[in-house]
């Protein structure tokens, strides 16, 4: 075998190689998708049932009392027995996530989530269930919104501006953190785009669509109209540049009172929804 054989076959165990690591890494993530218990970012109750325990002090076994403990999901991950399990971080002065982990053995806690009864403030009535970086909202403060993504983050875009992606509280519209009935109006507008590269500039602003589309965005409009208060209005707004409306009311199950087209190419339909409990 002389070098250029060798560099050969050497090229190409190293592309099988690459391959079968790109398929682990795309078969880990979706084996983390399936077995999600709560949506990232949420925050949860970790319990430590009472338990018994030897006390080397006392030299006799002790009863150790339940304890509780608040903490956020900011990830999963697979541990070494294969599970998918959270990865769990400590709770900041405001409550809110911060960057410190707390790590807990899985096989002797419970883990629950605390739902978030949009009580957080009696003031917070509207809901921007995936707000992005707040693109339509004539006030990007507005005190009676929460506003929630999945994402919190910053990029610059190729044209160079900034953009910021802040929610209020980090949230996956198809599991959302909130209890039945809390908000007197929701706003979606989820991502569009199931053709775009993941690291496009199209993609860090929209947002991109796994391949069950259909699934998700029918996920996403129950849960919205789960959150919408009986008689509550959902502002839906979807952009037929990859899929078209007719296909996205056929996956949702659910019919607008009424819509409109707008945008440079009448791609944009805005359609408004309300919650009938006849319906529900």
């Amino acid at each position: 075998m002389n070098k250029e054989e060798f560099q050969t076959k050497k090229n190409d165990i190293d592309s099988k190689i690459r391959e079968l690591n790109n398929q682990k890494i795309q078969l880990e993530k979706e084996y983390i998708e399936s077995n999600q218990g709560f949506p990232v970012g949420s925050k949860v109750c970790i319990t430590v049932p009472a338990h018994e325990r030897f006390s080397l002090l006392s030299n006799e076994r002790i009863l150790v009392p339940e304890v509780k403990k608040l903490a956020y999901i900011a990830d999963y991950e697979i541990d070494d027995d294969g599970e998918v399990v959270p990865s769990l971080r400590q709770l900041d002065y405001n409550e809110g996530m911060s960057a410190i982990p707390l790590f807990v053995n899985f096989k002797k806690v419970i883990i629950g989530l605390v739902q978030i009864k949009n009580k957080m403030s009696e003031a917070k009535i509207i809901l921007d269930a995936c707000c992005g970086s707040r693109m339509f909202w004539f006030d990007k403060e507005n005190p009676l919104v929460l506003f929630t993504d999945i994402r919190d983050e910053e990029h610059t875009l190729c044209d160079g501006r900034s953009l910021k992606v802040h929610p209020d509280i980090v949230s996956d519209f198809t599991n959302m953190p909130f209890l039945n009935e809390s908000f007197k109006l929701v706003v979606f507008d989820p991502p569009h785009l199931l053709n775009v590269g993941k690291e496009s500039w199209l993609a860090k602003k929209y947002g991109k669509l796994p391949e069950d589309w259909p699934r998700v965005i029918k996920k996403g409009i129950d849960e919205c109209f789960r959150v919408l208060e009986n008689y509550g209005v959902l502002i839906f707004k979807w952009n037929e540049d990859q899929i078209t409306v007719k296909e996205v009311l056929k996956a949702i199950g659910r019919q607008p009172l009424f819509g409109h087209t707008t945008g440079r190419h009448g791609k944009t339909m805005w359609m408004c929804f309300m919650k009938l409990p006849i319906n529900e």
